[in-house]
């Protein structure tokens, strides 16, 4: 079986429908050249202005980045209930924006150097509140086989290795 079928949380046709939702984000944004949604374990959903393999490794990413900022929270002396509203990665000629669209997904974006972060950030927001109900992605649940439950990636979850 593959995993796709096993894991609601793969790509599949309700996500894929998302694709025209992060084209229009990209076309009315200034200076975006990629967007896309990904689960907070790092699996693409939906994307644009990316080709899949670079859109995949950018929703592992995304998801690390993601993970660090709430671990920051604990360095630099924040509340357990602060929410994290936007993680940013700058380079000399990328920005990398990383925000919670909705439970267990995130929108990544990327964007030249030139454009302002602010004004990405708001149209980031935007796009997450308008359309928020319809992101979310359902948590993965162990796989039961012969009765027997066990996790959707055999060695992650006792420890073992791949």
């Amino acid at each position: 079986m593959h995993i796709a079928e096993q894991h609601p949380a793969a790509v599949d046709e309700s996500t894929a429908d998302l694709t025209w939702l992060l084209d229009n984000f990209r076309s009315r944004t200034s200076g975006v050249t990629a967007a896309i949604l990904a689960t907070t374990d790092g699996l693409m959903k939906a994307m644009s202005g990316l080709g899949r393999d670079d859109a995949d490794r950018l929703a592992a990413v995304g998801a690390g980045m993601h993970s660090v900022a709430l671990g920051m929270r604990a360095v630099v002396g924040g509340d357990d209930d602060e929410v994290l509203r936007q993680a940013l990665y700058d380079t000399s000629s990328r920005r990398t924006f990383v925000m919670a669209a909705a439970e267990g997904t995130l929108l990544i974006v990327v964007s030249t150097q030139e454009t302002n972060p602010t004004i990405v950030g708001h149209e980031m927001a935007t796009l997450v509140r308008s359309v928020r109900s319809h992101l979310a992605t359902p948590a993965r649940d162990a796989i039961e086989e012969g009765g027997v439950a066990r996790h959707p990636f055999p060695g992650i979850a006792d420890g073992g290795e791949r």
